[in-house]
């Protein structure tokens, strides 16, 4: 009795393992094109959200709808009507990252165009503040002598 439930139990372990391998893969795991969907489209939000001055919105866009339409060739099975529009949404990447570091870029530029414009007028103030601290301690310094 007890060795009949021991060959069932082992029996049974056995056929799990069989099936666990010999199972077919889900298909989403099977085609790498639905994992390169999913990666584009995590790294087009993040550009979406980096893109704070819209240099790229177009280009974003157009990044969308292409990979929409690639979703779509995916699932309907045509393999290399989805290639083509992955690899244009892959440069669409590349592009949308340069334009939006080219704006980032341009951006820092403008503050420090902006700082250097100013700094004449910052000079001046500092200066007039550092004359008027040596007045004041001028007459501290007299205060002084005068006390002792």
């Amino acid at each position: 009795m007890r060795a009949t439930s021991t060959l069932r139990a082992c029996t049974a372990l056995v056929v799990a393992c069989f099936v666990l391998v010999v199972a077919p893969m889900p298909s989403s795991a099977a085609n790498p094109q639905t994992e390169q969907v999913a990666q584009f489209k995590q790294m087009l939000g993040q550009l979406d959200t980096k893109d704070t001055t819209n240099a790229a919105e177009l280009d974003r866009k157009m990044a969308h709808k292409w990979l929409d339409e690639a979703e779509v060739l995916v699932a309907n099975g045509d393999e290399k009507a989805a290639k083509r529009r992955l690899t244009r949404v892959e440069f669409a990447l590349d592009l949308i990252r340069a334009e939006v570091n080219a704006a980032q870029i341009r951006k820092l530029a403008e503050k420090q165009e902006a700082a250097a414009h100013n700094a004449p007028d910052t000079k001046a103030k500092l200066q007039a503040e550092v004359e008027k601290l040596r007045k004041k301690k001028a007459e501290l310094q007299s205060e002084l002598s005068q006390l002792q």
